[in-house]
């Protein structure tokens, strides 16, 4: 176990380091969405002094993902609307903007305005391709894009919702190992699941997570006559 300590800090979006790993922690409607806008374009132009990213990044090689469509719908909006607004207040050395706007307050890092509206200028004909996604539209594409290497689908599709999968297997379990057994084997199992969905709900919890630890897991592959007729011996 690492005993290296954890440093915590308030979040200041302006001097936060854009290098290493950052972790930041926040509760709903504290801002998520003006914080990574902010961040987008400190990345863009590559400010934040001792705590910038080594270099100005393109848009082509900034990846934002979030959990959910409108979320994502709405991060691009907010990004693009961002650089158009930064490369304008670059253009006019901030005249027009409030004070205490977070733009007039990135100009204060610039040393070359035009140099900045320029790659902002650039930002704004590659939003197209900018990376912002949702989590499954994510790897979704990453495994569109490395169908060879993955062994997948040239067109995967993304299970939102296992359950309908989690009912199929329950029902095609059923029906292979359950069907063919006698009157005295299927009372028993039938006492304690009366269908495939009352098997389901119980192993449901063990679906997700760690995998769970079995007891006996060394014991051979049986079928459950032959567990059954075990148990009647114990």
């Amino acid at each position: 176990m690492s005993n290296k300590k954890i440093q915590t800090y308030q979040l200041d979006p302006y001097y936060l380091p854009l290098y290493g790993q950052r972790l930041i922690e926040a509760s709903a409607g504290t801002g998520k969405t003006y914080t990574i806008a902010l961040l987008y374009l400190r990345l863009l132009l590559g400010i934040g002094r001792k705590n910038a990213f080594f270099r100005p990044l393109s848009v082509k090689e900034i990846l934002v993902v979030t959990f959910t469509e409108v979320a994502s719908d709405e991060l691009r909006s907010r990004i693009s609307k961002n650089i158009s607004q930064m490369r304008m207040a670059c253009i006019r050395d901030g005249i027009g903007f409030d004070e205490n706007s977070i733009f007039r307050n990135l100009l204060s890092y610039l040393s070359d305005k035009e140099v900045a509206a320029k790659l902002l200028l650039d930002a704004e004909r590659q939003m197209d391709e900018a990376a912002i996604y949702t989590i499954h539209g994510f790897c979704q594409r990453m495994l569109v894009h490395n169908a060879f290497e993955s062994g997948m689908l040239f067109e995967p599709s993304i299970i939102k919702n296992e359950h309908t999968l989690q009912k199929q297997v329950c029902a095609d379990f059923w029906r292979c190992n359950c069907y063919p057994l006698d009157y005295s084997i299927s009372k028993v199992i039938v006492n304690e699941w009366s269908d495939p969905d009352a098997l389901l709900a119980e192993i449901k919890p063990y679906l997700q997570g760690d995998i769970p630890t079995f007891i006996n897991q060394n014991i051979e592959a049986q079928s459950i006559k032959q567990r059954h007729q075990r148990q009647l011996k114990l």
